[in-house]
This record gives structure tokens, C-alpha cells and sequence, in this order.
């Protein structure tokens, strides 16, 4: 699962005519510290493509909602996977769209705090998050959950069961 993430000018040694050498990330894999707003918006905008279909590592969320957590808890107690923020993908969808979350304000603490405080106990996980870049009110987030062999339990009051599993594209 690749996505693109840079683009390097570089010159055919015929004529010494320009071409463009690109290099792909792995959303699963990449250090979300190392790549630019630029690169991370088009690391999602090329993983939506290249994975349109939603699956038992992956998930598309068109805003995140408290009913999310149970997705991360999911991923968690399965295999592990992301949770793309800011991209629309519904069931009968052929192809998922980016459309990004409106906000003047970053979305990190908000995730990060309802996964610390809705999710016992807290697995490991990485967040990053981008804008549009000719947009930064319209803004991304990719969740990275990593799965050991401790069982994780939703403590939200309102979510009914405290055990989520991934099944397929499905979180039940």
C-alpha cells in the first residue's frame, strides 16, 4: 500500500531531458515525522485511490465522531491499521473521495484525548495531521493503531460494548 510522497527532478542522461523520478511511502510504515504538509496530503489523497475499497487494516472516516473510538479500539484488539480522517467512502461507494474536515483548528488533541480517556487501556498509536494545500481550513488525519495481545475495551458510557473487533471492512 503506497502512496506518493515526493517527486525528484532528474535528467536522462539521452539529451539530459527532464523526467520525474517518484518515490512512494507506506501509511502503515512511514515516520509521520518526516514528511511535509505537502507530501502527507498526498500520501492520502494516493492511498484513497490506490485502496478504495475499506478492509480489516484500513478504514475511512469522513469526520471523526464518538462513535470512532470503537474503530481505533477495533484495530487495536485485531491487527492493527489506520483510520484516514477526512475521506468519505460509503458502502455502495466505487471509489472513496477526499474531502477533508472544516476546521479553523487542528484535529490531533481532540482525537488523541477521546482515544486516552474513551479506551482502557490506551494502545499505542501514531497521529499525524494536513490540510489541503490550497485549503488549510480543510484538514486530515491518518490514526497508525498498533496491535499487541492485550485486549483493549471501550469505557465510553454511551458505546454499549466494550469489545470491538475488525471483521473485514466492518468494525463489530
Amino acid at each position: 500500500i503506497t502512496s506518493v510522497i515526493s517527486t525528484l527532478d532528474r535528467y536522462s542522461s539521452a539529451g539530459r531531458t527532464p523526467f520525474r523520478l517518484t518515490m512512494s511511502l507506506d501509511l502503515f510504515t512511514v515516520e509521520f515525522s518526516t514528511i511535509n504538509n505537502d507530501q502527507r496530503f498526498s500520501a492520502i489523497t494516493s492511498f484513497a485511490q490506490a485502496q478504495p475499497t475499506e478492509s480489516n487494516r484500513h478504514d475511512f472516516k469522513s469526520v471523526w465522531t464518538n462513535e470512532t473510538i470503537k474503530d481505533v479500539a477495533a484495530f487495536a484488539n485485531t491487527f492493527g491499521g489506520i483510520l484516514v480522517i477526512g475521506v468519505e467512502k460509503n458502502q455502495n461507494d466505487h471509489t472513496a473521495r477526499v474531502v477533508g474536515v472544516t476546521s479553523g483548528s487542528e484535529l490531533t488533541t481532540g482525537i488523541a484525548s477521546a482515544i486516552a480517556t474513551n479506551i482502557s487501556p490506551t494502545p499505542s498509536y501514531d497521529i499525524m495531521e494536513c490540510h489541503q494545500p490550497t485549503d488549510p481550513n480543510k484538514r486530515f488525519c491518518v490514526v497508525r493503531v498498533r496491535s499487541d495481545a492485550r485486549l483493549y475495551l471501550v469505557t465510553k458510557k454511551d458505546i454499549p460494548s466494550p469489545v470491538w473487533v475488525r471483521n473485514a471492512d466492518q468494525t463489530i
